[in-house]
């Protein structure tokens, strides 16, 4: 077993978005130090943290520099070129490992890694070639969702389809690169799991949260005891598995769907703190991002027990500016993420709704 990291020692974080900058509150808050290496001083992150290095992440020097300054360094964003955490790792322990990251930041070896370990997904197909379009169209069917192969986020990168000419103008639209073609579930929810796992094995699950999106955004999740006991045992055996044979360390999210007939099929891997965790800051008695901290540090794990029923609701764009009004709401939690620039669609925050169980 690795031995623990200390508090006082000092904690990278590659990322510097609001993920970061919780993770650094989370870090703060037992005792550690927290480098942040950001892309920009405006990040939510770097104001807030004992240090930071603003570079791009194929900085490889500036990198190094950041490596030798941290005890571990852990990444908010799975968008780091492998070859940057390959060279953090020669310098300091990284957490997660280099597999959860060389499988999830890449669509087709992610639902390949899935199938191998017998876990349910849509069907797919890659597209790397003229030749694919139309083996994908035939495999999968329509309608589908073509997405980048790699680098998408919130809707970014994806697009609906409905026939073969709408798929050929989709892939010269993303300048023809690597894609990946999935065929569009017909779903009854979105379900998330969101679990730590430390390098012992040890793992705490979390309740699973039902997700609402709109155009590829996570609008909402809700924690409010409305998935049945077998679903909710189901999807926590898949991510707990999922887990293990990555050997992941640390918060690890997995997005799913249920099907109509109750059926479960894997959507999407998210290797680090989840925007559908964020109910765990008002509802649970450790929130995903402390519990993160305690994970790659090898510390105890907190408690994952639910206190509440939550619902929370990001906060987009221009909805920041009217976001006084909640504070009249006394089962309302606001979280304000600091961006200095509004744009349509961005995650300015989030609003925890929080309501007592009934016992």
């Amino acid at each position: 077993m690795n031995k623990q990291i200390i508090s006082g020692s000092t904690i990278g974080i590659l990322g510097g978005g609001q993920l970061g900058k919780m993770l650094c509150v989370a870090a703060q808050r037992l005792g550690y130090k927290v480098h942040i290496y950001s892309d920009s001083k405006n990040n939510p992150a770097v104001n807030i943290s004992d240090r930071y290095t603003i570079g791009n992440f194929d900085a490889l020097d500036k990198i190094k520099i950041f490596a030798r300054d941290c005890s571990i360094v852990t990444f908010e964003t799975e968008n780091i070129p492998i070859n940057t955490l390959i060279t953090v790792n020669k310098l300091v322990k990284t957490a997660p490992m280099l597999k959860s990251l060389e499988i999830t930041q890449n669509r087709v070896k992610e639902k390949e890694f899935l199938n191998s370990q017998n876990i349910p997904t849509t069907k797919f197909h890659e597209i790397s070639n003229l030749s694919n379009l139309e083996t994908a169209s035939e495999l999968v069917g329509f309608p589908a969702i073509i997405k980048t192969n790699r680098f998408g986020y919130d809707g970014k990168g994806q697009l609906s389809i409905n026939n073969y000419n709408e798929l050929a103008n989709a892939w010269d639209n993303f300048s023809n690169q690597e894609c990946i073609l999935e065929k569009q579930i017909d779903f009854e929810r979105e379900i998330s799991v969101i679990l730590a796992r430390k390098n012992n094995d040890t793992i705490e699950v979390y309740e699973p949260s039902v997700n609402t999106h709109e155009s590829g955004i996570l609008r909402s999740s809700e924690v409010t005891s409305t998935i049945n006991r077998s679903i909710k045992l189901k999807s926590q055996e898949i991510a707990i598995k999922i887990a293990n044979a990555l050997q992941h360390i640390g918060i690890i999210c997995v997005e799913m769907f249920l099907t109509k007939e109750d059926k479960i099929l894997v959507n999407e891997i998210a290797p680090r703190v989840h925007n559908s965790g964020h109910w765990t800051l008002d509802g649970s008695v450790t929130d995903q991002f402390e519990q993160h901290i305690r994970s790659i540090c090898n510390l105890p794990l907190g408690d994952t027990y639910k206190h509440s029923n939550v619902v929370m609701k990001n906060i987009l764009g221009e909805e920041i500016k009217s976001m006084d009004r909640y504070f009249l709401n006394p089962s309302a939690k606001l979280h304000f993420y600091g961006k200095e620039e509004i744009r349509k669609n961005r995650k300015m925050g989030h609003l925890n709704f929080v309501f007592k169980k009934r016992i």
